[in-house]
């Protein structure tokens, strides 16, 4: 049947392939001797620093091709009432964050790339300054 039960709705689904994603870059880390080496506290640090640019590098790298905007419009109005602004604002998210998978897509990484962009993003230090 796949991943995902047919009976559920489409917030679920989104809910299941996010977490799925974000599942599958924690269990990436702790495959790393590296990140395995150092105390629990310093790889929670690490992932908290670097989740949102890892889950974005793994949703580009997934096999699982979604129209985020028009998925996420539609849990937005299956799971409550949304005022109309909300659901755009949601649907702007969702859009700005597919142009971003694109433009990592659009870069042709192989696996070994990929694994190494990964790690850089993961041990990296501080904050990047964009001045």
């Amino acid at each position: 049947m796949g991943m995902f039960q047919q009976t559920q709705g489409t917030s679920e689904v989104v809910y299941e392939l996010a977490a799925h994603v974000l599942f599958s870059v924690v269990d990436w880390a702790r495959k790393l001797p590296t990140f395995n080496n150092l105390v629990e506290s310093d790889q929670i640090t690490l992932l908290k620093m670097a989740w949102s640019d890892l889950y974005l590098l793994e949703s580009a790298r997934s096999p699982i091709h979604m129209y985020l905007q028009q998925l996420y419009a539609t849990a937005s109005m299956q799971a409550r009432q949304v005022s109309m602004e909300n659901i755009l604002k949601r649907m702007e998210h969702a859009r700005l964050f597919q142009d971003q998978v694109e433009k990592v897509r659009s870069l042709g990484m192989d696996l070994t790339e990929h694994f190494h962009i990964k790690c850089i993003v993961l041990f990296r230090t501080g904050e990047v300054n964009s001045s």
